[in-house]
Parts: structure tokens; C-alpha cells; sequence
């Protein structure tokens, strides 16, 4: 499974990997922004009436903003992007614009997160959040949900064990390190990373994990796969 920024995730892990190196995840630092795009067509005739129509089902557009990032973090992006051949490879990619505080999590065979609003994941394929991702910051795990209750809670099967976090991390909700719930969506780019600028330089090594170089600011751009 390809998951963005990081690549092919596995088990017991909160790093992926693209062809050999190990990368973490980290989220846009200025702005995520997911907006629903209806493609409807409206016709007034004569006398006013309106006739409208559905011309495709409603996507999901999503927006990721970046500013000022360190060159070890626009270049994980350029690597991820290429991994993928830009356009064309769909992945999946966590909605962090959506984060839900969860009132509870239970961790048993199946992962039980007790939510008041439901309505962003769904149990049937290609519709809406299949899967979801829990996240605090530091630690997370991704899930395929298997069960939702309206506005009560949904359930993920984790057995193919994608990250590392530990039942008990997953169940601190309050805290410095709360864990939140997101909602994952299968998409594709659009318009690559041509927007991203050179910013200011820190002058310190540039590597695969110091904080030195070129800064770099600009956003990305994705759709779903599938409807919403």
C-alpha cells in the first residue's frame, strides 16, 4: 500500500519506504484543505423554470500547503511524486483537514474508535473512507473499516498491521500526544510539484535527516479515485 508522503508502509512500522529509504510522516505545515466537488448541469428555460441534472458523482478535491519546508522534507516529496510517475499511479493519502477526536478507542482483534460523526467513512468499496488512519503526531496506525455505526463508531480491521502504534497510545484521547481520527481516500495527483519555490537557505548539512539547505514553499494538489 502507498501511502503519501511515505511510501510503501508495512507492518510494525511508523516509517515507509520508497525504493530503499525510510521516510516518515509528517503533514502539510500551512494548510489542508479537502472541499467536495459536485459536476451538475443546469438548464433555464423561457419561462424560468430550472431543469438540473447530475452529470457525474461528487469527488473529493484535496489541497496540501506547504511553507518554508526543509530541503530533507521537499525532497521526500519530489521522491514520492516520482515513485508514483506523478498522474498517472493512484496511492492513498490521509485527509488531515478531517480529524476527529475520538470520545473513546478500543483495541481488541478489530480497532474500535467511538465517534459522534460517522458520515466521512463508509464499508462499501470505492465509496467514501474506506480506510482509516490514527494519528498522534508521532506514532499511527491505518486500518480498513469494517463496520460503522451512524454517528456512534467505526470499527477497522488492522490485521494487516500497517504502523506501529501500540494499543495504548492509540487510546490516550486527551494529552499532548492525543490520538485523532482521519479519514484515508485513494487519489491521484494533480499538476505535480511545478508550484514549489526555493525559499530561505539554513546553513547547516543537507541529508536524509538534518534540517539544512534550501526551505521550499508551495502546494500540491489531489482528487479521489472513487466518489464520495
Amino acid at each position: 500500500m502507498e501511502l503519501f508522503p511515505i511510501g510503501t508502509v508495512t507492518a510494525s512500522s511508523n516509517q515507509g519506504t520508497i525504493e530503499g529509504i525510510s521516510y516518515s510522516m509528517f503533514e502539510p505545515n500551512a494548510r489542508c484543505r479537502s472541499r467536495v466537488i459536485f459536476v451538475n448541469l443546469s438548464v433555464t428555460y423561457e419561462n424560468v423554470t430550472m431543469d438540473t441534472r447530475e452529470k457525474a458523482q461528487p469527488n473529493l478535491s484535496l489541497q496540501f500547503d506547504y511553507d518554508g519546508i526543509f530541503t530533507r522534507e521537499f525532497r521526500q516529496l519530489e521522491h514520492f511524486i516520482y515513485s508514483v510517475r506523478a498522474e498517472l499511479t493512484p496511492f492513498y493519502i490521509v485527509d488531515f483537514s478531517q480529524g476527529i477526536s475520538p470520545s473513546s478507542v478500543t483495541t481488541t482483534s478489530n480497532w474500535v474508535a467511538y465517534l459522534d460523526n460517522t458520515r466521512l467513512f463508509s464499508t462499501v468499496s470505492n465509496y467514501k473512507a474506506n480506510w482509516v488512519f490514527f494519528w498522534n503526531a508521532s506514532a499511527w496506525k491505518l486500518g480498513q473499516v469494517s463496520t460503522v455505526s451512524t454517528n456512534t463508531y467505526i470499527s477497522c480491521n488492522v490485521s494487516d498491521d500497517y504502523g506501529a502504534m501500540s494499543t495504548e497510545q492509540a487510546q490516550i484521547v486527551t494529552g499532548n500526544l492525543k490520538t485523532l481520527v482521519y479519514p484515508v481516500y485513494e487519489v491521484h495527483l494533480i499538476g505535480g510539484i511545478d508550484s514549489f519555490e526555493p525559499q530561505d537557505y539554513v546553513d547547516k548539512p543537507v541529508t536524509l535527516t538534518t534540517d539544512g539547505g534550501l526551505t521550499y514553499s508551495g502546494k500540491l494538489m489531489f482528487t479521489s479515485r472513487y466518489k464520495v
